[in-house]
């Protein structure tokens, strides 16, 4: 008979695989099960908030982290989720004090992971590359934290080293996206029109067609030049590969709302907002395109279906007032342009 140890990471370990197949539910719903028979490991409860914070369920996930730490504040799972909800809401001086905590119980390449990332979103480059120094000795072989080395090194302005570096890495793993940024250091200090064409044979002459992050690139140039209807087409392609995005979906209501097809960006901007809450400047586009189209009603009962879904968001209720306003002050000037009774 196993014992509950054996059960638990059976059930950790199950779920992670069906996170690596993007079998979300599956592996919530697993998760929830496995509490219902242990209710109170934390690994368990760390896992199912990871999950609840993919879908930035805040609240959910906030919790979960809050039960962790109260039966413990030293708790390692309970410190890396908290510091995990705080890095998703862009606080990322509070999310650095839960993973330089953490980091202090325990040290593994996934909160070195995020450690690094939040070092450069913090601008303190130096600090990053110590942490990757520090994994590159106990794990050679991690492609991503490599990967966050170059990134880092061209932070320190060490942009020879952060290319040699995404072309070893191509070379040993065939990586698409580190063909791309070892492409774009290349192209880096070219106009717009020599990138895009440079690009364009890369994609066509080396048949790399199928490389999703060659064609973000080109899409990204493209926007350089104003040339929004070209980059549609190749943000397109890569969400065909990806259809959930974050990035392309943003960029692609962005795009149609340059190219004042204000209906298409809803469409976009709005399963972009969904995925990010915390993101200022799809929710700014989003407005705009709704009073854009008159359709401030719209919006609210969006908005509202948001609050409602996201307790944690309750500062939307501002935008709410304020489209309630609008439409208050449209019918009122409509009834005021009413020809008079005779």
């Amino acid at each position: 008979m196993k014992s509950q140890n054996e059960i638990i990471k059976r059930i950790i370990k199950k779920s992670m695989e069906l996170k690596r197949d993007k079998k979300y539910q599956e592996a919530k719903q697993l998760l929830l099960n496995g509490l219902q028979k242990f209710p109170q490991n934390n690994f368990l409860k760390a896992s199912l908030g990871e999950l609840f914070l993919r879908e930035k369920n805040f609240f959910e996930s906030e919790r979960l982290a809050d039960e962790i730490l109260h039966m413990g504040y030293e708790n390692f799972h309970g410190l890396l989720l908290k510091g995990m909800i705080y890095y998703e809401k862009r606080h990322y001086k509070d999310a650095l004090d839960f993973f330089l905590h953490a980091y202090s119980q325990k040290r593994t390449g996934y909160l070195s992971s995020y450690l690094v990332r939040t070092y450069l979103k913090l601008e303190q480059p130096e600090k990053a590359l110590q942490v990757c120094q520090e994994w590159e000795e106990r794990e050679p072989d991690n492609v991503y934290l490599k990967k966050l080395k170059a990134r880092t090194l061209e932070a320190l302005n060490k942009e020879e080293q952060a290319k040699k570096l995404y072309e070893e890495i191509r070379k040993d793993s065939g990586d698409g996206f580190a063909y791309r940024e070892e492409i774009r250091l290349k192209l880096k200090d070219l106009p717009p029109e020599k990138a895009i064409r440079e690009l364009e044979r890369i994609i066509k002459v080396k048949g790399e067609d199928e490389n999703i992050h060659l064609h973000l690139q080109l899409a990204r140039e493209l926007e350089k030049l104003k040339n929004y209807r070209e980059a549609v087409k190749h943000y397109k392609k890569v969400l065909e590969k990806e259809p959930g995005n974050p990035f392309v979906l943003k960029q692609l209501g962005f795009c149609y709302s340059r190219l004042k097809e204000y209906e298409k960006a809803l469409e976009y901007l709005k399963k972009a907002f969904e995925l990010d809450l915390t993101d200022y400047y799809v929710r700014s586009s989003l407005l705009f395109c709704y009073r854009k189209l008159n359709r401030q009603t719209e919006a609210i009962e969006f908005f509202k279906k948001i609050i409602n879904q996201n307790p944690d968001f309750k500062n939307l209720w501002g935008i709410v007032k304020k489209l309630e306003k609008e439409v208050t002050a449209d019918n009122e000037d409509q009834r005021t342009d009413r020809p008079a009774d005779d």
